[in-house]
């Protein structure tokens, strides 16, 4: 009878812990969310920006054209020219380089977001 209570009572104890989440369960799950919001908010930064420098290199090639188209190349100087062309060429390069950190951002997001799910899971046990 004694032993009964007592296996009850740690029964209890067991259960009624294993249900509650620790801080450092709490502190990390609150970091994650943090890094997650982060990286969406970067992810969102990088994408307009990605469409400002799109925008950008397709003005200045479409006026590039247009002066080509009419003739009128004579106008400019070859330096503008050359100018106009190492605009166009750094912010392909840059528009390269937002796109690779882009992937890796939608990478991290979807590896944060499957460890936040098994973290979940674990807990939710």
């Amino acid at each position: 009878m004694y032993f009964q209570k007592i296996f009850k009572l740690i029964l209890a104890l067991i259960l009624f812990t294993s249900c509650l989440k620790t801080a450092e369960e709490l502190q990390h799950e609150k970091e994650q969310s943090s890094h997650l919001q982060e990286s969406q908010k970067m992810l969102a930064e990088l994408t307009v920006k990605t469409k400002e420098l799109e925008e950008k290199v397709s003005h200045i090639s479409g006026n590039f054209e247009e002066v080509k188209h009419e003739g009128k190349l004579d106008r400019f100087q070859q330096d503008d020219i050359d100018e106009l062309r190492a605009q166009v060429e750094a912010n392909q390069r840059e528009i390269l380089e937002i796109n690779k950190e882009l992937k890796d951002q939608k990478k991290f997001i979807k590896q944060l977001t499957q460890t936040l799910g098994k973290i979940s899971k674990v807990l939710g046990k």
